[in-house]
């Protein structure tokens, strides 16, 4: 005789959200109100706040793309007969990881906890207080910082009017909460306390059962259960290793008449677009439906060698940097030119956007040895970063274990530099390489970020962004590594290398092994990126005149 017991689908009840709410709430009463606070110190905890979920909220920007463990699929088996009889307790819990991009992740999340307090609205701010997307996050997260200023200089300094400054403390505190929530979603999800109380209670069930084999003493007794416990918002691919001879070219895409510098994926409108540029002068904007370009966008009067993408006040635009010594900002809408940006002596080769306090930044990197930091808003430049001995050719842009807006820089000079863009400092130099670094590229791991750079001898060197160290160099290219990109697909991470042979290598960085080489019909690689349709990646390689799609 068999007893099939059936362990229904809530059981175990876990969820993401409700399994960090502890650690949460502990993190949240930061900033709590004490006896002697006035109207100052209330809007200096407010902006504190706001700068800490301002960092947090720069680590979630750039892991959007990224792909992790949204959850488990959990399949459990038990011999509850041999382990009533006394015997080892046949127990075992079978885990499935359930992957997805942290775009997804974070679109399906929703604000769960109390809704924001309305305070008195007497300079007639008309703020909406609603929480409840990751957009509101940003949005209330810039805002209220800047109307708790207003009413800590407008307000006398009495205590009656802090009344008006405490619902505005109390909600960045809530906002807090929602940012670390978010936060969760952007790494592999951690089930060890799920497993660990899994086996607990199954351990009680099965000593609940005694009874029911004491009456019962030839029943053979068999639990199954099957249940998914984690965050995830759409149907998901489960975790194999990739085989990346897979891989074949899906599209050719021709149109510009010299050679392509750089591509960058894009949406408008949930529809997927590519911008290019080249020394043709021109930014070429292609709809990925057909395959066709758009608009070619025309200003520059040089060779464009760098692209980068943000928004600004809710318009996506696209930054273009040129052997002009320019950098030009267009409306990826429109196709029309917003700005032109000057300040460097010497051409433009490398651009990366970030964002501080909610609004984006653009970090431009030029043979005039220099970066410089620029604040689109306001069409000025914020500062200059000076430490290179030549010119500077590539940039990375990646947020610190702190929540801290970073950038790597390499150039001729054959030195990585790693910068502060809170503080504009550099951090520290990574020496190694023995030749001019070409190309760049962070990436975040389930292991935490790292930085490949690649030079004109064909090495590539991995560092630990962690605490900056080497960890490996990757030997195999006999040109120079002109491009490089990391992706995910199935659970494990790799990079793409391209240089100026025409071959293009995919390696596994974590084992520092090449796990295989492609040789085109082209010559030099001049550009590689790589994007996200529908969870899978796609490589994007730039040679000659020609772009082409692999997936």
């Amino acid at each position: 005789m068999s007893i099939l017991i059936h362990v229904p689908k809530s059981s175990p009840n876990f969820n993401r959200q409700s399994t960090y709410a502890k650690r949460l709430k502990e993190k949240a009463i930061e900033g709590s109100i004490v006896e002697n606070d006035n109207l100052d110190t209330l809007a200096s905890k407010v902006r504190a706040i706001a700068k800490f979920n301002s960092g947090n909220i720069n680590v979630i920007q750039r892991r959007l793309t990224s792909r992790i463990v949204a959850g488990y699929n959990y399949t459990i088996t038990a011999d509850l007969k041999n382990s009533l009889e006394g015997d080892q307790q046949l127990l075992e819990i079978e885990r499935m990881p359930v992957r997805d991009s942290v775009g997804a992740c974070i679109n399906g999340w929703k604000y769960t906890g109390e809704p924001l307090e309305i305070p008195d609205d007497i300079f007639n701010d008309h703020i909406d207080y609603t929480l409840e997307r990751y957009q509101d996050v940003v949005r209330l997260n810039s805002v209220l910082p800047k109307i708790a200023k207003k009413y800590a200089e407008s307000l006398p300094d009495r205590s009656e009017s802090y009344r008006f400054l405490i619902p505005h403390l109390n909600n960045m505190k809530k906002i807090k909460v929602a940012v670390m929530e978010l936060k969760t979603l952007t790494v592999d999800f951690d089930d060890d306390d799920i497993v660990f109380e899994m086996k607990t209670n199954i351990k009680k069930l099965i000593s609940g059962l005694g009874k029911v084999s004491d009456e019962l003493p030839s029943t053979q007794m068999v639990m199954s259960a099957s249940d998914y416990v984690g965050f995830f918002s759409t149907p998901c691919d489960r975790a194999t290793r990739m085989q990346l001879t897979e891989i074949t070219k899906k599209a050719s895409m021709s149109g510009h008449t010299s050679w392509i510098r750089d591509t960058l994926y894009y949406q408008i409108d949930r529809k997927a677009y590519m911008a290019s540029c080249s020394d043709d002068c021109t930014v070429k904007l292609w709809n990925l439906t057909d395959n066709e370009v758009v608009a070619t966008l025309r200003d520059h009067e040089s060779y464009i060698f760098t692209l980068a993408k943000f928004d600004l006040n809710d318009t996506p635009c696209l930054a273009s940097g040129s052997n002009d010594k320019t950098i030009k900002v267009w409306n990826l809408r429109t196709h029309k030119l917003i700005m032109t940006l000057n300040g460097h002596s010497s051409y433009v080769r490398s651009l990366v956007a970030y964002y501080e306090g909610g609004k984006p930044f653009l970090v431009s990197g030029s043979a005039d040895n220099t970066l410089k930091i620029w604040k689109p808003a306001t069409q000025s430049l914020v500062a200059t970063l000076e430490g290179h001995t030549s010119f500077v050719l590539t940039l990375a842009q990646y947020t610190d274990a702190n929540g801290v807006p970073c950038v790597a820089s390499g150039g001729y000079d054959a030195k990585v530099k790693l910068w502060d863009l809170e503080t504009r400092e550099l951090i520290t130099s990574l020496p190694g390489h023995n030749n001019y670094i070409w190309k760049l590229v962070a990436f975040e791991t389930s292991y935490g970020s790292f930085l490949a750079s690649g030079d004109a001898d064909g090495a590539i060197r991995l560092w630990n962004l962690k605490n900056n160290s080497f960890t490996t160099t990757l030997s195999g290219h006999d040109g120079l590594v002109y491009g490089l990109t990391a992706f995910t697909r199935k659970g494990k991470t790799f990079l793409a290398s391209g240089d100026s042979k025409g071959i293009v290598k995919f390696w596994d960085p974590f084992n520092h092994e090449l796990v295989n080489t492609y040789q085109g019909t082209f010559t030099a690689v001049n550009s590689l990126s790589t994007f996200y349709r529908k969870s899978k990646p796609y490589l994007t390689v730039g040679h000659c005149q020609n772009i082409e799609l692999w997936s």
